[in-house]
């Protein structure tokens, strides 16, 4: 325990940790239902590894806490900063996880009308085989055609022209 931030020392543990990454890792290789890539079933382990660790962490932070670690402890030893901490391991993390997926579900992003004249610029990038910057420097040279329409810039490729309705 460090005695100046009231929480433990991580780094006696971390040999232990890498060993028994090491044996889980080795556990999962052996499993006969994983995948049959070993890259893949590496891929899985580590996967595996990772959605245990989140939970430990949050359930650590939690602990640190309640044992009377300050928020600012917590975030140096998690890596974030103090509000981050109080965002991530105080009471109702679920419940606010759980608004915010809400609130996101709800929004709604508009799809781009089939009228608008010529083409965006990842299209217009594709069509020239060229980049989206290459696109926007041909655009301000005046050797290819755009117009905004609703705060963006549409493309008039050569095929195009003619049908200016995609």
């Amino acid at each position: 325990m460090n005695t100046m931030t009231k929480t433990p020392a991580l780094t006696a543990n971390y040999p232990l940790m890498r060993a028994l990454l090491a044996v889980l890792l080795v556990e999962i290789d052996a499993d006969p239902h994983a995948e049959d890539d070993p890259d893949l079933r590496h891929l899985n382990g580590v996967c595996v590894m990772a959605a245990w660790a989140d939970k430990e962490r949050f359930t650590g932070g939690a602990r640190a806490r309640a044992a009377g670690a300050t928020w600012p402890e917590i975030g140096r030893v998690a890596g974030i900063s103090a509000g981050s901490a109080v965002a991530a391991f105080s009471p109702g993390r679920e419940e606010r996880l759980r608004r915010m997926a809400e609130r996101s579900a709800k929004r709604v992003i508009p799809s781009t009308p089939a009228n608008l004249p010529g083409v965006g610029v990842a299209e217009a990038a594709r069509r020239l085989d060229v980049t989206n910057a290459t696109v926007y420097a041909r655009a301000d040279r005046g050797e290819l055609e755009s117009v905004v329409v609703s705060g963006r810039k549409r493309f008039i490729t050569p095929e195009v022209k003619g049908d200016c309705s995609r």
